[in-house]
């Protein structure tokens, strides 16, 4: 008895799911269609998504939609558009609204990294989420807007990375090629060029052009890039500070293994 008991609940339940799935199994692409042209005509604002604006972006309706009938929020929680621009353009369009990413470390101290993440993302001061994607060339294929809960004014923020340096996803604001140094957010707002850092200021406001000869990173050390890459790897896949210690130490150890030999004094390194 008991066992046909069970026999009966699972063919029940075996009938109930395709009932319970058969609207997004059965996905319709002229439903989608019309429910994306509805919201075309009557799209969100700039305010509403919290952009500075949508110049240049051509909302996909479908995309963004999809077809009501597979439960998707009413509203959309993501927006997708589609553009011409690249990501360059995109960027540079929405670079004074962009959140500074301030990670703090295990003594508590405050470090700024790079917004725009690897994964093509970054934020807005108004807590609304960009995400692109884009080809080898930087041509935007599809942007995806979240907007925060709430969504908050869109404000001018500051931050020591530079547009370039956000692109190239240099770790360290001044690019592959500066003093490879980490700024603090818990003293002086960043700006834009990581010679305006505090640290940079007791270098002096206005500091000699360095040469190719010059050693790379503070010091100029192999063990102190090491440790310098190493911790920003450790931080970012360890997480924390914790991430940021052992990367640092592990990175000081393999950049010290071999010791290179010092380059000449140039009368025009820092």
């Amino acid at each position: 008895m008991r066992l046909s008991v069970i026999a009966l609940s699972l063919g029940a339940a075996c009938l109930l799911v395709p009932s319970a799935f058969a609207d997004c199994v059965d996905f319709s692409a002229a439903r989608a269609a019309k429910a994306g042209a509805e919201l075309e005509r009557a799209p969100p604002s700039a305010a509403e998504l919290g952009v500075p604006n949508l110049n240049g972006l051509k909302l996909d309706g479908p995309a963004t939609t999809g077809d009501p009938k597979c439960g998707g929020p009413n509203p959309p929680k993501t927006y997708i558009y589609k553009t011409d621009m690249t990501v360059r353009d995109l960027i540079t369009a929405y670079y004074p609204n962009v959140k500074p990413y301030i990670e703090e470390d295990g003594m508590k101290r405050k470090w700024y990294r790079n917004p725009y993440w690897s994964k093509g993302m970054f934020v807005l001061t108004s807590t609304t989420e960009i995400n692109l994607i884009s080809d080898a060339s930087g041509k935007i294929s599809r942007v995806t807007l979240t907007p925060g809960n709430p969504v908050l004014p869109v404000t001018t923020a500051s931050q020591p990375y530079s547009i370039d340096e956000m692109i190239t996803s240099t770790p360290w604001p001044g690019g592959p090629d500066g003093r490879r140094e980490f700024v603090r957010a818990d003293g002086a707002v960043g700006v834009e060029a990581a010679n305006n850092s505090p640290a940079a200021a007791a270098r002096g406001a206005n500091p000699a052009p360095a040469s190719k000869n010059c050693p790379a990173g503070s010091g100029g050390s192999a063990s102190g890039d090491g440790a310098a890459v190493g911790a920003e790897i450790g931080g970012l896949v360890l997480g924390g500070g914790f991430g940021r210690s052992v990367g640092g130490a592990l990175g000081g150890v393999f950049g010290g293994s071999k010791p290179k030999q010092a380059p000449a004094v140039d009368p025009n390194c820092p």
